[in-house]
């Protein structure tokens, strides 16, 4: 009888599964993908954690999953262009996982896509804060973290999903999928989601990148009996094995989510609702309409005197100026003298001589800039060329290994683990590439500006000395079929706010504005450099992103 009753559980849960596919599979529209490109691959696996101390604790496929899930991405990438690191038991350490990281971030590129699977432990703190259990050598003084969850944040070595999420930034694949079931339910799948998706709707919008989240809804199993037989790996590895199609994960989640919840069936009773999946581009659009509805209902917002009339088709070229001299966290970012009248300055002359369509923002937070990229990415079409001028506090994080923008409310560094009031150089990176705009150039005046891109090397664009056969026009004209993104950056380190106490601009500064007065005929990121090169600090010019070696940035006087 008990049997009986099993076998019709079961066949009610496949019941319910195969109607609830059929709704997805109608209702859902496939999200963004990216075709082409490497797949990079971080599989970490741990079976033993002696230091907890506590029996029972052994798992047995942790390691052998990791090994699988490398295997099923070198399955489901039929160029067999995969970038694999796999990091098992004593090599699954903190520092490995970081520095894996950041081998990828300095060659992966948007059209990379990007897999990581985590097989071990986690657990969340008092603050419900989650922490995935890394390698680390077994030590008498480990802290009893099943009785004393705070005592989870005094350990070093583990990894902090805030952290990670600090960690991938760089990383710029546009698609990402993450797989894990080591977590203990709804609050790992909570903070995977919260920690991982973007969280920022206007950084959501204008980033379009795609990342899809694979875990469980409950505690995470180390094996699974299918057909009555032992399987040795876990019921999502078991699932993902069996469904064998990475692309359709990656093309429509949500159907994918049925078809693996189908495959898990006929196993054990318990695993009718094991699987959860989201995907960032659902996350985004709804962010998106809660963040128009709370504007709509008198939510602060910023305003913006951006305009395109519907009459003007002319290719052009817009710009966005920011300067700050004045921060909250007044003991940590020292105001400064120079980098508002830097900003106004760059911003005249652009104006005045080139006709650039410029907007200013000054002593502003991170928000009120990122809603105006926002708004110049709704109105720039693909002819247009965008320039982005930033001068003010600039700041590295060893530990993230990135630098980050510095504005008028960034709180201290030290009371924010994520730095959510600063703005990651990785996430402008992938705002500004992602611009309508066929071409692009991003000017920095602020400390470890270089940090932009840190894995382009530098180029020296066409300065155009010799005699030429074209005019400016002309060179315009043949230079608009190429895409290009370019960056300046004042130098890779620390800069100097002025030169000597009675300067009126930074020394960076003072010599652009020199470069834009002197020209007779037009300017270019190749020719600013040139009489750049002088400057106190050493100055930095760079590709970055969808750049095409033949594209530049072509500003003719007058135009």
């Amino acid at each position: 009888m008990d049997s009986r009753i099993a076998c019709f559980k079961q066949f009610c849960a496949l019941c319910a599964i195969s109607l609830l596919c059929l709704v997805f599979t109608l209702s859902v529209s496939a999200g963004p993908v990216i075709r082409g490109g490497k797949v990079y691959v971080l599989a970490v696996g741990i079976n033993q954690y002696n230091y907890l101390n506590k029996p029972g604790l052994e798992l047995d496929n942790c390691e052998s999953d990791a090994k699988r899930f490398v295997q099923y991405a070198r399955d489901n990438t039929p160029n067999g262009n995969v970038k694999a690191y796999t990091l098992l038991g004593s090599r699954a350490s903190r520092d490995n996982i970081r520095s894996v990281l950041r081998q990828m971030a300095d060659s992966a590129s948007a059209t990379d896509r990007f897999l990581f699977y985590f097989g071990g432990f986690s657990f969340e703190d008092d603050r419900g804060e989650t922490y995935l259990f890394t390698h680390l050598e077994s030590g008498s003084d480990f802290p009893d973290i099943f009785k004393y969850r705070a005592e989870i944040r005094s350990i070093k070595g583990l990894v902090n999903l805030a952290e990670l999420s600090a960690w991938l930034e760089p990383l710029q694949c546009g698609v990402q999928l993450f797989v894990s079931e080591a977590g203990s339910g709804s609050n790992f799948a909570q903070n995977l989601l919260y920690n991982l998706f973007e969280q920022n709707p206007l950084i959501a919008y204008a980033g379009q990148r795609e990342r899809i989240i694979l875990t469980t809804t409950g505690y995470g199993r180390d094996n699974v009996n299918c057909n009555s037989i032992k399987q040795n790996m876990g019921p999502l590895m078991y699932a993902l094995t069996k469904h064998n199609n990475l692309k359709a994960i990656m093309d429509n989640p949500q159907s994918a989510y049925c078809e693996l919840s189908q495959t898990l069936a006929p196993c054990d009773e318990s695993l009718g609702d094991y699987i959860s999946i989201f995907n960032e581009n659902n996350y985004r659009q709804m962010l998106n309409a809660l963040y128009r509805r709370s504007a709509m209902r008198g939510g602060k917002s910023v305003r913006t005197d951006l305009s395109r009339s519907d009459s003007v088709t002319a290719p052009g070229t817009y710009a966005l100026l920011i300067g700050t001299n004045d921060y909250e966290s007044r003991s940590e970012w020292a105001p400064l003298k120079n980098a508002i009248r830097d900003a106004r300055a760059v911003r005249d002359v652009l104006e005045r001589k080139f006709n650039v369509k410029c907007t200013l923002l000054e002593n502003v937070g991170k928000d009120s800039i990122l809603l105006t990229l926002l708004t110049l990415k709704s109105m720039l079409q693909p002819e247009d060329q965008f320039l982005f001028f930033i001068a003010g506090h600039g700041y590295y994080n060893p530990d993230f290994s990135d630098g980050y923008l510095v504005f008028t409310d960034s709180k201290r560094t030290d009371a924010e683990i994520g730095l959510g009031s600063y703005l990651q150089m990785a996430t402008l990176h992938r705002i500004l590439d992602n611009m309508p705009g066929k071409q692009v150039f991003a000017i920095f005046d602020v400390c470890f500006g270089g940090t932009f891109d840190q894995l382009s090397s530098d180029i020296e664009l066409n300065t155009y000395t010799a005699a030429a056969d074209l005019n400016s026009e002309e060179l315009k004209e043949r230079k608009s079929q190429y895409i290009s993104r370019i960056f300046l950056a004042s130098g890779m380190r620390e800069v100097p706010d002025f030169w000597f106490s009675g300067a009126g601009h930074s020394p960076f500064a003072d010599k652009i504005l020199e470069s834009l007065e002197q020209t007779a005929d037009f300017s270019s990121p190749g020719r600013l450099f040139r009489d750049l090169e002088t400057n106190a600090t050493e100055p930095v010019l760079r590709k970055f992103g969808k750049h095409e070696e033949r594209g530049d940035f072509i500003m003719r006087v007058g135009f």
